[in-house]
């Protein structure tokens, strides 16, 4: 990600917190709507995912501008997720829920840029976890 990606994904993100559990409640609708069978492989409280959500996006970001420990963070989450078919599938549907909430909190703030930014962070994601889970780049072929 370059520098002003991180900048844009960290004011972007700053914008959304302010607005409390709102953008929690929307991904997780959104989430749901995309795959219900996410809600029973997630979490057994709605509010407990909601924040557990908002506190990993968090550290998300506070991280951007030291790769090296956030890609850590998502090879180690790679390696618990397991089943690189279900971690690709999760990884489709946590993307799309994400976006739309942010196009949905943001609005008109939601610009080209912003979002080229947030699909860096979440190619990012992916290759992180593809380097803990190698088949999924298979997967996704």
């Amino acid at each position: 990600m370059t520098p002003r990606q991180i900048d844009l994904v960290r004011s972007s993100c700053a914008q959304v917190s302010i607005l409390a559990h709102q953008p929690a409640a929307i991904f997780l609708d959104h989430l749901f709507a995309s795959d219900a069978s996410l809600r029973g492989e997630l979490l057994d409280d709605d509010r407990l995912a909601a924040e557990r959500l908002m506190r990993m996006l968090n550290s998300m970001v506070y991280l951007l501008d030291r790769p090296g420990e956030l890609q850590g963070a998502f090879e180690v989450l790679g390696a618990r997720l397991g089943d690189p078919v279900s971690t690709r599938r999760r990884q489709q549907a946590f993307t799309a829920a994400l976006m739309k909430t942010l196009e949905t909190c943001l609005q008109s703030s939601f610009t080209p840029d912003v979002r080229e930014a947030w699909q860096a962070l979440s190619s990012f994601v992916g290759q992180c976890l593809a380097q803990r889970v190698p088949e999924l780049s298979l997967a996704a072929a």
